[in-house]
């Protein structure tokens, strides 16, 4: 059966870069649209992230902080230049956003050098919702998928090419990867043990220089964690303490482990058809087997780590398969054009007519689930202007601080958009999950003496036992309600 397009020449240039422009622009356009619809993110960790690079930049680090330091220092970069909380961390994460849509066409090229096959995975690709979603949001895991599609793509191009320069380049890039997230860390593993592999491939020199990069900073975060806890291994359990805390029975192990999650997410985002062209071309193509070892090796992996309950979030597990699952398209996009190539043969019809039909199924009911993921942000309006109501007051009184409900991680939120992070104190401690005794308790008498020696001028509760409870009092008022958000102020009796 013929392709349902020609294979690139020369001038195919032009066409991928069309393809670029406009996949860029419509992923641009859905990520304006969820913002203007007011989805701004899918848990507390974008706050809680933000305010570790705000910390980081005004010159307070945590000793052994479990979390990877490249998204902490992107953002507190940024910070330096624009220092608006809110808004910075997110147009960072459009840039990578929009970065990785533009890595992934060019990894779809390199795949399969076809156009059919790259213009449908770009359209996939631009709408498929855990990725339309996961550009809207200014968390690691944008920057992390730009880094492997990038260095899965020189990867490749080092397959077809054998030029040094592509397999120093994917290192870089897989060690990159490392310190954003720690799934970076089994790809270059990975990587390694295909330099390993490959060591009489290559010259000396290369094999030592890829060999340092790809070890260099997993090395550089191990020993730093033994000079800072006495625990080289330390972030292992801190990382997975969300998960053990919440769910750690055997019920939601079989629920959220990495092979569930992959296959659940790939058959409700109809991309589980990849999986048949994977297969097949690994075993008629040299370059894609290789690849796909690769890929499945680091996968494997994650997989013994995540029934061992290792590197397991505490929520939005879809997270964890989504970069395999992105890396996935192109290999539907492969077997949706054969499978209109039968069906053109055997109705004596174009080819383009199914290719058409599929395309537009996929995409209406991608849109839909775009609508469901993103039907609800944990990050809402009421918090975003209880924050900038604190802002004001800030910018034209100055020298206060504000008691804030901790019970819940939201309140991050209202840190973050106040953009005076420092100004606040949390009545139960910063960990929500381990409370500590609260400085006002709806069980006691109020403790003005107490609330007037930490300078507190405003409170801003959501709990409703201390609404209920300020809304008695006589030394302090209601000074405005925002949604569930209700901000008081101290009276000076």
């Amino acid at each position: 059966m013929k392709n349902l397009f020609p294979e690139y020449k020369p001038d195919g240039k032009k066409f991928l870069f069309l393809i670029v422009f406009v996949t860029v622009s419509i992923s641009f356009f859905l990520q304006i649209l969820l913002y203007y619809k007011g989805f701004y993110s899918i848990s507390a960790d974008e706050s809680g992230r933000t305010l570790l690079a705000y910390q980081w930049l005004e010159g307070i680090d945590q000793p052994g902080e479990p979390w990877l330091p490249f998204h902490k220092i992107i953002n507190a970069v940024a910070l330096n230049i624009h220092p608006d909380l809110f808004w910075t961390p997110r147009i960072t994460g459009t840039i990578f956003g929009l970065l990785s849509s533009a890595a992934f066409i060019y990894y779809s090229y390199r795949l399969f050098h076809n156009r059919g096959i790259t213009l449908l995975a770009a359209l996939i690709g631009v709408f498929f919702p855990p990725f339309v979603i996961i550009r809207a949001v200014p968390l690691a895991e944008v920057m992390f998928v730009f880094f492997i599609i990038t260095g899965s793509s020189c990867f490749l191009k080092w397959l077809q090419e054998e030029k040094r320069l592509y397999l120093i380049i994917a290192s870089f890039l897989f060690a990159l990867s490392a310190s954003i997230r720690y799934e970076g860390w089994l790809f270059s593993f990975s990587f390694l043990v295909y330099i390993i592999l490959i060591y009489r491939k290559i010259r000396l020199v290369d094999f030592i220089i890829n060999f340092l990069i790809l070890a260099g900073f997993p090395l550089y975060w191990v020993i730093l964690n033994y000079i800072q806890t006495g625990d080289p291994f330390t972030f292992i359990a801190s990382t997975s303490g969300g998960y053990t805390l919440h769910h750690d029975t055997f019920i939601m192990l079989l629920r959220y482990n990495l092979v569930t999650q992959f296959i659940y997410q790939n058959i409700l985002y109809l991309n589980f058809c990849g999986i048949i062209s994977l297969i097949i071309l690994s075993f008629i193509n040299d370059n894609i087997r290789v690849l796909v070892l690769f890929l499945i090796s680091a996968f494997l992996i994650l997989v013994l780590l995540s029934f061992a309950k290792i590197g397991m979030p505490s929520h939005a597990f879809w997270r964890i398969p989504l970069v395999w699952n992105i890396l996935l398209i192109p290999f539907s996009a492969h077997f949706l054009i054969k499978l209109s190539e039968f069906f053109a043969d055997h109705f004596k019809k174009e080819k383009k007519i199914f290719v058409f039909l599929f395309a537009s199924v996929m995409i209406i009911y991608f849109i839909f689930q775009i609508g469901r993921l993103s039907s609800k942000s944990m990050f809402t309006a009421d918090e975003r202007n209880a924050g900038k109501f604190i802002n004001s007051k800030v910018i034209k009184e100055k020298g206060f601080k504000v008691l804030i409900d901790s019970s819940g991680w939201e309140y991050l939120n209202v840190y973050i958009s106040s953009n005076y992070p420092e100004i606040f104190i949390p009545n139960t401690g910063p960990d929500s999950s381990f409370p500590e005794k609260p400085i006002v308790n709806p069980k006691e008498n109020l403790k003005i003496p107490l609330l007037k020696k930490l300078g507190i001028k405003y409170l801003v509760f959501e709990t409703g036992s201390y609404k209920k409870y300020f809304d008695q009092c006589t030394q302090i008022k209601p000074v405005k309600n925002f949604g569930k958000w209700k901000v008081y102020s101290l009276l000076n009796k």
